[in-house]
């Protein structure tokens, strides 16, 4: 047992699983948030008393909070420039995260750490699905599912975590069997300040990685230095025995490790989503070093994540795509990427851009989008972008409202057979998340359809 509290700085899903965890084993801890003390554990008594202070704490109020606190754990959202972290490094009290205490408890298991800009969901999901098949019992959390430590329960044969910017640059100590860094593009300018900043974070995942796995075709996705260790992956043919790659035939897409087959993925059960070939390439390469044989079968039991992609109806022959999981430019430009050369699609966006300036998709939404709706608290940014692009653009400030306006816009062209929600956004301007977006989308659609 430690000498002194430690101290959790937000209480949202990570600070409820550390708090669980201290709890567990007997240690004391202090909780704060929103810059306010909430309460302090005693170990002793195991009752939570509130303190009742004021919001607001100043540097000296810090200094009192931290008295006798030996270590500092912040949630994924709380910054490094806080002033509770300055005063904790004053003083130098550790500052760590929770999954420096996942590190310290899993027992010399083996993780697989996954981050990138887009896909870290998915292809977290798919290496977890393709280990259990292979028989491993597989805990699947960190930045998607369940916080890091409450997967501790399990006593998995294999951990697999989701790995964000923000979870990143706090980690002090993370053994990771295998760090796979997907893709990179802008994203959390509001919390970062910066593009290089962001990704200096995302890049720290290999600090902490025995293997690790990039981007061949994006240099932002490199390993400070190449060689043992390193496995490329890409949509081109692999340079390397170890390295994955892909090649195209008539009706299929090969899989490859150097030169050698390892499985082919039908063109008709990508249905277009090509982009998803990558997570499908790089979750092979994840998992090889526990199971080297590759089957397709494995992948097509996958079922794949809720609001990513989605198929949700298909009314009077138009389609209704839910990608409400696309809350940056570059998700958006990978689902504008799935439609064939010739198709046009009514596109659905709109949020809270980050910080992020969302002209970047100009190209994309200029050669595919034939109306754009603008679902935002503030939309004249994007209806500005649709101007520039000579389309089409309409603003609202409900789903419902929305999708009907996305459906009266198929009806100027029989050439639109696709309604797709791809905010490039986050959804707390008016939702409470990205599921809840999506739910409301789902929900719209569904009303739509019973008035025929």
């Amino acid at each position: 047992m430690a000498d002194g509290p430690s101290a959790i700085i937000g209480y949202g899903l990570t600070g409820r699983s550390l708090s669980r965890w201290l709890t567990l084993e007997n240690e004391p801890f202090r909780i704060f948030d929103n810059d306010r003390a909430l309460s302090i554990k005693s170990a002793d008594s195991g009752i939570l008393e509130e303190l009742h202070v004021t919001s607001g704490w100043s540097m000296e109020n810090w200094e009192e909070a931290l008295d006798g606190v030996e270590r500092l754990y912040l949630s994924p959202g709380v910054s490094l420039h806080s002033p509770a972290v300055r005063v904790a490094r004053d003083q130098e009290i550790p500052v760590l995260s929770d999954l420096d205490l996942f590190n310290e408890n899993t027992r010399k298991k083996p993780v697989i750490g996954v981050t990138g800009t887009n896909g870290k969901s998915t292809a977290v999901a798919l290496i977890g699905h393709l280990l259990e098949i292979s028989g491993f019992s597989v805990a699947i959390g960190g930045n998607y599912g369940r916080p890091a430590l409450d997967l501790l329960d399990e006593n998995a044969d294999i951990y697999v975590l989701e790995l964000s910017s923000f979870q990143l640059e706090k980690i002090q100590n993370l053994n990771l069997h295998t760090g796979v860094f997907l893709n990179f593009s802008d994203d959390h300018l509001d919390y970062h300040g910066s593009n290089d900043s962001y990704l200096d974070a995302k890049r720290r995942i290999f600090h902490f990685s025995d293997r690790k796995i990039f981007y061949r075709q994006h240099k932002a996705t490199f390993p400070d230095a190449e060689g043992f260790g390193s496995v490329s992956f890409g949509f081109d043919n692999p340079s390397e025995s170890e390295s994955w790659g892909i090649r195209e035939n008539l009706f299929e897409y090969l899989i490859l490790r150097g030169p050698e087959q390892m499985c082919s993925v039908p063109k008709s059960y990508l249905g277009g989503r090509v982009h998803y070939l990558l997570n499908i390439v790089a979750a092979l390469a994840s998992i090889h070093p526990f199971n080297s044989v590759a089957k397709f079968e494995a992948i097509e039991s996958f079922e794949g994540l809720r609001h990513r992609f989605e198929l949700i109806d298909e009314i009077n022959g138009v389609r209704f795509i839910n990608d409400s999981k696309a809350t940056n430019a570059g998700a958006t430009e990978a689902a504008l990427r799935n439609f064939e050369a010739q198709e046009q699609v009514i596109l659905i966006l709109g949020g809270d851009a980050k910080g992020v300036d969302l002209s970047i998709l100009e190209g994309s939404i200029s050669k595919k989008v034939f109306g754009l709706v603008v679902l935002a608290l503030d939309p004249a940014p994007l209806l500005e972008l649709g101007r520039r692009c000579g389309i089409e653009t309409f603003a609202t400030i409900s789903m419902e409202e929305a999708v009907k306006e996305a459906y009266r816009l198929v009806n100027l062209s029989a050439d639109v057979k696709n309604i797709i929600l791809s905010p490039a956004c986050a959804s707390f301007d008016l939702f409470r998340d990205y599921e809840d977006r999506g739910r409301s989308f789902e929900a719209a659609v569904k009303k739509l359809s019973e008035i025929g």
